[in-house]
């Protein structure tokens, strides 16, 4: 397979970034992100079923707060976390939020096309899926029991907001992301990264998109373009330095102090850096923000650096900032190509043969 893949080439072209990103020519579906090549490395348990399946939007705690953090920190003049603490946790929470958001939208529709309550309650209940084979009346009873005055104030629009776009989470949950979030601004490392004055003027761009078209070559000629989008978490330019810092902030469950790895080894990576393919996702987007800054901000004789940013969702809720090294670039290159080779293959030839029949 590696012979295969080597003889492949890939072509990048048309980089684009920020608000000027022009989508028309490729439907949502046609594109290819870092987190969906996931869904077919059969190294973090992918497969091509659950490439055509796609993501699982199913409930997930770890995913709520993330996003809560990297808003706060990344965005906070976007922001802003409620101090109101009485929505349920977990999935309850979750269907609540649904309900609130489809019974809004059912009263935009043709009374004749509207949905009934039940049948309102049941799509909730199964997009959420929250007991949705087991979805009793004694069950809607006891959730709107625990979360009325939430699902009151969310439908009232008590949460609602022109200048910010307001979160609203449980309260323990609420509360680790406080810390969180305080953690990042007042590690010193993290803060001098980001601060700017006369003499060293930065420019940051938080959440900044960017989009290229892949044309993918086959050893006998064949070729596919693939529309791939990147969501970059966080770019600091240091015009004085001419250095330009790719930072991407994680939160994790465990010590930070595990982040990186000891050995830069797939086989032996031990580290949640490694283990969470973290370095496919700097390795190209990496690419793709020299490629942009190359040939659009025309600052090709800037360096960029590359940074993870974390912090601990339980215990002491530390943070710190980690450099990525090469090693980890050349890796993630070696890595993104061979899932992009294998998207475009089975593209080309069909999802029911493998790239080991061409060797």
């Amino acid at each position: 397979m590696q012979k295969f893949i080597e003889k492949c080439k890939l072509t990048f072209n048309n980089i684009q970034g920020g608000d000027n990103i022009d989508y028309s020519k490729f439907p949502p579906e046609d594109r290819i992100s870092n987190s969906k090549l996931k869904l077919i490395n059969p190294k973090e348990d992918g497969s091509v079923e659950k490439f055509l399946k796609g993501w699982d939007n199913s409930y997930s705690e770890s995913l709520v707060l993330g996003t809560a953090v990297h808003a706060l920190f990344l965005e906070e003049k976007d922001h802003v976390l409620s101090d109101y603490t009485g929505k349920p946790s977990g999935k309850c929470g979750y269907f609540l939020d649904l309900l609130c958001k489809l019974r809004k939208e059912n009263k935009k529709l043709p009374k004749e096309k509207r949905l009934s309550s039940q049948e309102l309650i049941q799509k909730a209940a199964e997009e959420a899926d929250y007991y949705k084979s087991s979805f009793t009346r004694k069950r809607f009873l006891s959730t709107m029991k625990t979360g009325l005055d939430y699902y009151k104030k969310l439908y009232k629009g008590d949460f609602y907001s022109k200048e910010k776009k307001i979160i609203v989470l449980p309260e323990r949950l609420g509360e680790s992301t406080k810390k969180c979030v305080a953690s990042l601004k007042g590690n010193h490392v993290i803060r001098s990264l980001y601060k700017s004055d006369e003499l060293e003027e930065k420019e940051i761009l938080n959440e900044f998109p960017l989009f290229v078209e892949i044309t993918v070559t086959m050893p006998n000629g064949d070729t596919a373009v693939v529309p791939f989008k990147g969501i970059l978490d966080s770019i600091v330019i240091d015009h004085y330095n001419k250095t330009i810092y790719l930072n991407d902030l994680k939160t994790t469950s465990q010590d930070i102090d595990y982040m990186m790895d000891q050995v830069l080894d797939d086989e032996s990576f031990n580290g949640a850096f490694g283990k969470g393919h973290y370095y496919r996702q700097f390795a190209i987007y990496a690419f793709l923000l020299q490629m942009y800054m190359d040939h659009v901000r025309l600052l090709s004789n800037y360096d960029i650096k590359c940074n993870i940013i974390a912090v601990e969702t339980v215990g002491s809720h530390r943070a710190g900032i980690f450099p990525v090294n090469n090693a980890y670039i050349q890796e993630g290159i070696k890595e993104f190509k061979e899932l992009l080779v294998t998207v475009v293959y089975h593209k080309l030839y069909g999802y029911d043969r493998t790239i080991e029949e061409n060797q």
